[in-house]
């Protein structure tokens, strides 16, 4: 009897695993990858109206875990979309504040810096001057981009280099999601100046998830 009892549940296990590996096919991942990143194309459009107030504090911590130094930016984020190609948007921020300190004539500044940026003949012209308006008050480290485009792995000319996997549904705020993890297939050199530059030729790997609301995927 116990052996007939044990043989069953070793039948609805394999059977169990069998509906589990079926449940995501290669053909049902690369649907999930694909709806997933029109959702990210809807988001990026949206978002290419977005004027906001950011306040940005960064802290440096010792040896043992204490602050030794922090700065704090107030800014005015706005969203600026390149006349090289429409389809290009990038962050920029007019300072207001740094560490509780007016920043005179920013108004006047940001004129400037808009009349430089014109001149631009290359979409790398224009975001080498936007990259470096952007980390002008920056304390060492930064992370920039991820506001107006969430995702970069599933572009088009990056995608290629990921594996995804989808590893399991969980329930947020009471929406039912579906849990999308990548990683990179290798190790690249870092051109990071934030806080890579403190490693010697540092190499990274990308990897983390998405929760995709399962009801926008059917």
């Amino acid at each position: 009897m116990c052996k007939c009892l044990l043989a069953l549940a070793l039948s609805s296990v394999c059977m169990w695993l069998c509906a589990l590996a079926q449940t995501w096919s290669q053909g049902e991942l690369e649907k999930v990858i694909h709806k997933t990143d029109n959702q990210r194309k809807e988001y990026i459009e949206a978002f290419k109206n977005l004027t906001a107030v950011e306040t940005k504090t960064t802290e440096l911590f010792d040896e043992k875990g204490k602050v030794k130094k922090a700065r704090k930016v107030v800014a005015d984020f706005l969203v600026y979309q390149s006349p090289l190609d429409k389809n290009v948007v990038n962050e920029y921020r007019i300072t207001r504040e740094i560490d509780g300190k007016i920043v005179r004539n920013q108004e006047e500044q940001a004129v400037k810096f808009f009349e430089k940026l014109a001149k631009a003949k290359t979409l790398e012209q224009e975001f080498k001057r936007l990259r470096e308006e952007n980390l002008k008050h920056t304390l060492h480290y930064y992370r920039w981009g991820l506001t107006l485009s969430p995702l970069p792995v599933l572009n088009e000319e990056r995608k290629n280099k990921y594996e995804f996997e989808i590893t399991g549904r969980e329930n947020i705020n009471g929406r039912a999601t579906i849990v999308l993890s990548y990683k990179a297939k290798e190790l690249i050199q870092s051109k990071s100046r934030g806080f890579l530059s403190s490693f010697k030729n540092p190499k990274i790997r990308t990897r983390g998830r998405a929760w995709v609301y399962s009801k926008d995927l059917t």
